[in-house]
């Protein structure tokens, strides 16, 4: 799905400046439903205090208010009044909403190929990334988007929250503020040189969006390359991909030179796909194993499984070549080197390659993301799936890497999609995805989503 995201469209406006919130908020509070809710807050507070012996509420200090609310809520949260109250509002919300874009969209605010769907992410990203600002906690919310794209504003503060590695970026500022040459490595040219060729000759995009993309580049690499001391940041490009999307999703930050922010970005990425490039620095998730990809394939589609296992053991793998630590061993043999690349650099290796633009890579990373990694094994069979017309006419390494590579030329958001909700929708909802059958509208964990137009989804040919 494609961002429809227009400064100027009122998907853009301050949800405070949205009249149909306003109105949902004064039906509201006008609504028989809120009123009893009142009561029953009323009621359970004057039990609350009851027990503590007090008369007054104001008697109470500030720790102790707290203290008394959080029962008075414990005492409700699974009353009647409050599941009443919670039915209603997700309706009101539902039906003002549906009504609003509606009314938005016969206006022409929006443009004329946006969907209802579309406007309707566009401005709950608006409305998350004010949420994920003033109340982080809530980023297990962002569930709601999975196998969808971060729209809009809402992909910078969301991967800025996901990949948080304070301590990385304390090290950094650190050795910086004492002697800022100690950042860089010695072979500081040579770097740039490496970062220059890539941006301009792969990711012109990406190179032309700031006048310091390069300079930044170049410093975050050189200072993991001092770090770590491993010369695969210059002898090899898989490690200097994986700062592309950041470059790009942290233009702003590139454009007034802002480093430590890359540099903490970029390390939580290779923590998670190379934690041993820094054995000093602790870990906080599970190492990516590549066997996951055969395993969920074995499941969803066992002939093309079976398949590719048994011309793996005879049609002979690629010509041997030096173990890389980061190689996908978990894949078979026919598979290897095209399903390696991508696996060892989120699918960015492909950009490079055969993508048109980045965008198929953020929607891939914002999965990956969004998942805790959980569904990169589930991206790349699915990618394998989407090839299987043609792997399953395949015999050699050069047929299924030729297979793999024609299908990912033609890759888009759309595609990926429809595979991963057709073939992989188990996988996906273990991951946090919400339901969007109609008939889990008015369930507790349903997410607010025009029901009536859900329905018409479903029962319409």
């Amino acid at each position: 799905m494609t961002s429809t995201h227009d400064p100027n469209s009122a998907a853009s406006q301050d949800p405070e400046e949205e009249t149909w919130l306003k109105q949902v908020k004064n039906e509201t509070l006008k609504s028989q439903e809120w009123r009893q809710l009142v009561a029953a807050v009323f009621k359970a507070t004057k039990a609350e205090l009851s027990k503590r012996h007090i008369v007054f509420f104001s008697e109470l200090t500030h720790e102790e208010k707290a203290d008394c609310m959080s029962d008075v809520q414990n005492s409700i949260q699974h009353g009647y009044e409050f599941q009443k109250m919670l039915v209603n509002l997700r309706h009101s919300v539902d039906v003002g909403l549906s009504i609003a874009i509606s009314e938005e969209m016969a206006g022409g605010k929006h443009p004329s190929n946006a969907t209802k769907i579309d406007i309707l992410m566009e401005k709950a990203s608006v409305a998350s990334t004010k949420l994920l600002t003033d109340w982080p906690r809530n980023e297990h919310h962002l569930g709601l988007m999975l196998n969808r794209s971060l729209q809009g504003p809402l992909r910078r503060p969301a991967w800025a929250m996901i990949l948080k590695r304070r301590d990385a970026r304390a090290v950094y500022e650190d050795t910086f503020a004492k002697q800022p040459s100690s950042t860089q490595s010695s072979r500081d040219r040579e770097i740039l040189t490496k970062c220059q060729k890539m941006l301009i000759n792969s990711f012109n995009s990406v190179s032309a969006s700031s006048g310091l993309v390069v300079t930044v580049m170049k410093t975050v690499v050189s200072y993991c390359h001092k770090l770590s001391g491993d010369d695969e940041f210059l002898t090899k490009d898989a490690l200097l991909y994986l700062l592309v999307p950041l470059l790009a999703v942290f233009k702003d930050a590139c454009a007034v030179g802002d480093s430590k922010t890359l540099v903490e970005h970029y390390m939580a990425i290779l923590m998670t796909m190379r934690p041993s490039l820094f054995p000093t620095m602790p870990t906080f998730t599970k190492p990516l194993d590549p066997v996951g990809v055969m395993q969920v394939l074995e499941v969803r589609d066992h002939e093309l499984w079976a398949y590719l296992i048994r011309i793996s053991a005879t049609a002979g793998s690629a010509p041997e070549e030096e173990d890389d630590p980061g190689d996908a061993v978990g894949f078979p043999a026919v598979l290897r080197p095209s399903m390696e690349p991508l696996w060892s650099t989120l699918f960015v290796d492909a950009c490079a390659r055969v993508f048109t633009s980045l965008e198929t890579v953020y929607f891939i990373w914002d999965q990956c993301l969004l998942s805790g990694f959980e569904l990169l094994p589930v991206i790349a069979a699915a990618t394998i799936s989407l090839c299987r017309d043609e792997l399953l006419q395949a015999h050699t390494v050069a047929e299924c890497t030729a297979a793999v590579n024609n299908v990912m030329g033609a890759l888009t958001i759309e595609a990926l999609q429809r595979e991963l909700e057709a073939r992989y929708e188990v996988e996906l909802k273990a991951a946090g995805m919400p339901s969007w059958d109609a008939k889990l509208v008015e369930s507790e964990d349903a997410p607010l989503l025009f029901g009536d137009d859900i329905c018409l989804l479903y029962t319409s040919d």
